[in-house]
């Protein structure tokens, strides 16, 4: 499938800053108390799940014919909508201190 530039380039983009956002939440685990730490790492990992998640959708819209593009660019869509809610819980924690 030909996919618009702007569109590939963003999840591109996001998938990128998703998996930097994922390292600097790991670093940051590694210097919290063992509970703590637990927790940020156990969410992680799920956050982690969702963008390798999101990486197959993706790779599977851009070999997809038209005729279910439709169909695999919302499953896409929706794991992006996904990421973002689970980034926003992770960061509301991360930024609590835990």
């Amino acid at each position: 499938m030909d996919l618009e530039p702007e569109y590939r380039d963003r999840v591109e983009a996001e998938l990128k800053e998703w998996q930097a956002r994922l390292e600097q939440i790991r670093a940051r685990a590694e210097q919290l108390e063992a509970d703590a730490r637990i927790e940020l790492k156990k969410q992680a990992e799920e956050s982690q799940s969702s963008v390798d998640r999101l990486r197959e959708r993706f790779e599977e819209l851009k070999q997809t014919g038209t005729e279910k593009a439709g169909e695999v660019r919302q499953a896409v869509d929706s794991v992006r909508e996904e990421l973002q809610e689970q980034w926003k819980h992770l960061k509301d924690e991360f930024d609590a201190g835990l």
